[in-house]
């Protein structure tokens, strides 16, 4: 909220708008002494020296004040206040886990809890959110994130981080946590990745796995999880740029991934030439 102050002298009138409470400002020891004793022209340009030190002043005569550290003073604040439990009007119920946190903020990042607030007739209690699909360790960094602007997760919990980044609606936090995951992909665990971004619905990053898969169909048909797979779709496309195996290497595989299917699991091969993966 602004206040306009105007110190009326016989010579001068000073007016000055503080975007800020300016009761808070007479607390400092100068502007308190300064503010309670205008007197005289010499003294208008003795608090122009003062405030010059804290603000930045424009050809229009308006003051603007500009904090360059109290956004991150606050949010500092705020997530100790959340940790601490204070002022907290949401508690979150993650697999027997609960974290509290305010509801204002938790709205601002998440378009999913936003439209759970919206909807919550106890407006001026204590919301409880329940899931039981989600990591707590997960959530607990996602509320770091909201408060802080940082995303801080070992690289086992990644996975879960995207997961309850998803539920969320947390387009960029799910966006960066896929292209960690795929910046660290490799043979062995391209299959794998694969499955975890089908389930989770991410067109984005299948299109990248494929197209990594597809440009090491040698390296990752060697990997167990190949041999895994409950069901097989070979797609041999024939484009300028790609070289196709040639050494019959790729074909030994899939034999071996059959037969395999067959002893282990008893599958008819009709079954098996189904295109489902």
């Amino acid at each position: 909220m602004s206040n306009i102050v105007c110190c009326q002298t016989p010579q001068v009138i000073i007016k000055l708008e503080f975007h800020c409470d300016l009761s808070l400002l007479c607390l400092l020891p100068t502007f308190g002494s300064t503010l309670s004793s205008v007197a005289s022209l010499d003294l208008h340009y003795s608090l122009l020296g003062i405030i010059s030190k804290f603000t930045k002043m424009i050809p229009n005569g308006y003051l603007i004040f500009e904090d360059e550290s109290f956004l991150d003073s606050t949010v500092a604040k705020m997530n100790a206040l959340r940790k601490s439990g204070q002022f907290c009007d949401v508690r979150l119920q993650v697999c027997g886990h609960e974290l509290m946190a305010h509801r204002a903020v938790l709205a601002c990042c998440s378009p999913y809890l936003f439209e759970i607030f919206n909807s919550d007739v106890e407006t001026h209690g204590v919301s409880h959110v329940t899931f039981e699909d989600l990591d707590p360790e997960a959530v607990e960094i996602l509320l770091n994130y909201a408060y802080t602007a940082q995303l801080k997760a070992d690289k086992e919990l990644v996975k879960e981080v995207y997961s309850a980044a998803k539920k969320f609606k947390m387009e960029r936090v799910k966006q960066i946590c896929g292209d960690y995951l795929l910046s660290k992909m490799d043979s062995q665990s391209a299959i794998s990745f694969r499955n975890f971004a089908s389930s989770m619905g991410d067109v984005r990053v299948l299109a990248k796995v494929d197209a990594f898969i597809q440009d090491h169909l040698l390296e990752v048909s060697e990997q167990e999880d190949f041999l895994k797979l409950p069901r097989l779709k070979l797609e041999v496309m024939l484009e300028d740029n790609l070289t196709l195996p040639s050494n019959g290497k790729l074909y030994s595989k899939v034999l071996n991934w059959v037969q395999r299917s067959l002893w282990e699991n008893g599958d008819q091969l009709e079954r098996l030439m189904e295109e489902v993966y």
